[in-house]
């Protein structure tokens, strides 16, 4: 006979299992709050994750992703899957038993998950802030953007700056020679930037937020809007004449709200993703979900990814060519 049980709720969940055990239990990497390890999400050499304690519970943020998560929210995004499924996975994968059971449960009995974790003590964690020191650009700087057809006036426009110095939360960090700020914009009265560092083991660096990269350059209505998936193909595309942006991170896609707003600006939307599994995988997902018909690649025997690789090996004419080949 088939006895009800406690309900299939997130309240429920957490009578018996912690953010902490649900971390543990599916991160492939994470151990330890406040210690960094490697993305559950991309391929990377260098850790760029945390898990840390903010307003009360554990956060999973992702620093190359720019993105954090909350417990059935990571559960989500991981396994691609809706709030039900997710609550369904940790309920099955836990033996919490909740919803519908083939036993009566002893409730003077009480349910502990199978391979839980000892909860550490959690200390609080403030919202991440990153503040800069800017310098001059200098010779190396224009040659490295140079190489995928970016100028000095461009980045300048984008908001891209040259940094010797940073601070995180507080904390001083000296900047490597190659070393940027993109700033982005105040949101939820935090101001938002990446800092990037192309040749250090920590390449990326966020403090998240829903931020569109190039929606500083937007006009009010256009023909055409590409949405690729990082600032530098924004800028090389505005160098060949395109109209682009891009979300937060290549496995984001733009805030609904947003999109659709642009979809209305704009007669057509194209996506312009890298030509690798990751990058087919989530344009063919975000082409679904928001009905856009038209998804453009790099073709492979080019050996390239993205528009600023193709520039760098190719050079921007032959660049021009491809992508007004692609988009017709």
């Amino acid at each position: 006979m088939i006895v009800v049980g406690e309900d299939l709720t997130k309240e429920n969940i957490f009578k018996y299992v912690t953010s902490y055990d649900i971390f543990r239990r599916y991160s492939r990497h994470f151990t330890t709050i406040n210690k960094s390890f490697l993305s559950d999400f991309r391929d990377e050499k260098h850790p760029s994750c945390r898990v840390t304690f903010l307003n009360g519970d554990l956060i999973y943020t992702d620093f190359g992703l720019g993105k954090s998560f909350r417990a059935i929210d990571f559960v989500m995004t991981l396994y691609d899957i809706s709030y039900i499924g997710a609550l369904q996975k940790i309920n099955q994968d836990f033996g919490l038993n909740l919803g519908l059971c083939t036993e009566k449960i002893d409730p003077k009995k009480k349910k502990l998950p199978v391979n839980r974790k000892n909860s550490p003590i959690y200390k609080e964690k403030t919202t991440t802030i990153i503040n800069i020191k800017r310098r001059g650009f200098e010779k190396h700087d224009i040659e490295f953007w140079g190489r995928f057809g970016i100028k000095q006036s461009t980045l300048e426009l984008f908001n891209v700056v040259p940094i010797n110095h940073f601070w995180i939360n507080g904390t001083h960090f000296l900047a490597p020679k190659y070393s940027y700020s993109y700033n982005f914009y105040f949101e939820n009265g935090i101001f938002r930037r990446k800092i990037y560092q192309p040749f250090s083991k920590t390449k990326w660096l966020s403090n998240g937020g829903k931020i569109v990269q190039g929606e500083v350059i937007l006009p009010n209505k256009g023909e055409l809007l590409i949405v690729t998936k990082a600032l530098k193909d924004v800028m090389t595309l505005y160098e060949l004449g395109y109209t682009a942006v891009a979300p937060s991170a290549e496995t984001m896609f733009l805030p609904e709200n947003y999109f659709k707003k642009q979809s209305k600006r704009f007669k057509r939307v194209v996506l312009f993703y890298d030509n690798d599994g990751t990058g087919k995988k989530f344009s063919h997902k975000f082409a679904e979900n928001y009905g856009i018909s038209k998804e453009i690649f790099i073709p492979k025997e080019y050996n390239c990814k993205d528009i600023s690789d193709f520039v760098f090996r190719y050079g921007i004419k032959k660049a021009k060519v491809l992508v007004k080949t692609l988009l017709t």
